[in-house]
């Protein structure tokens, strides 16, 4: 599609970014939930289903889906699965949050999106035991867990980002939990390698 046809079909209610136009319209397959699992792993997969909350997912998707204009409500998994819908989410929250956002379609550059997004969660005061993993949204299996992330980023910016006025989602993280500094590091590229992960630290430099 060009950018006039893209447009054209596009509803008066959703309205895409820059960032998105960018990309080429890409269909995300369906969770990977049709093979069937066996111990552990079965395990995780009925603990994942049990915290589905419908109520939870549609806020998230809503609350998303007002700040991006990109159509999550109905497609939580396949909207949000390249990453690149979170870090415009977060930019339009905190802008230039995320410098870089990957829309190239391969399945580097989308995991390396929801890796940043996932450090611009900790950078915006979103507490550990709040975060997915990037395999629990990339393939899927605990979008619960994303839900969850959702909502603790819409309370945790309304204390560090007070100039961002909303609309805002659920209620303010008024909590004071330590950052890690090992967190902070910068994460691995495809161009930079480990090079921020693997810097000498200050014990190093003065031993």
């Amino acid at each position: 599609w060009d950018c006039l046809d893209l447009r054209a079909s596009i509803t008066s209610m959703v309205e895409f970014k820059p960032n998105e136009l960018l990309c080429s319209a890409r269909t995300a397959p369906s969770p990977r939930m049709e093979l069937p699992a066996y111990g552990l792993d079965a395990e995780l997969r009925a603990q994942a289903a049990a915290k589905q909350n419908p109520a939870v997912e549609l806020e998230a998707t809503q609350w998303v889906q007002t700040l991006t204009g990109a159509p999550v409500v109905g497609n939580f998994f396949g909207a949000l699965r390249t990453g690149q819908v979170l870090c415009n989410l977060v930019n339009f929250i905190q802008p230039n949050t995320v410098a870089k956002i990957n829309c190239s379609g391969s399945p580097f550059k989308e995991r390396e999106n929801i890796t940043n997004f996932l450090k611009a969660c900790r950078s915006l005061g979103v507490q550990e035991y709040a975060l997915f993993s990037t395999d629990d949204l990339y393939d899927g299996i605990n979008m619960a867990s994303v839900a969850k992330c959702l909502h603790a980023l819409g309370g945790s910016v309304q204390r560090s980002v007070p100039e961002f006025r909303g609309p805002h989602l659920g209620v303010q993280d008024t909590s004071k939990a330590k950052k890690d500094p090992k967190r902070e590091q910068r994460v691995a590229s495809q161009t930079g390698g480990f090079s921020g992960c693997m810097e000498r630290s200050h014990i190093d430099l003065t031993s």
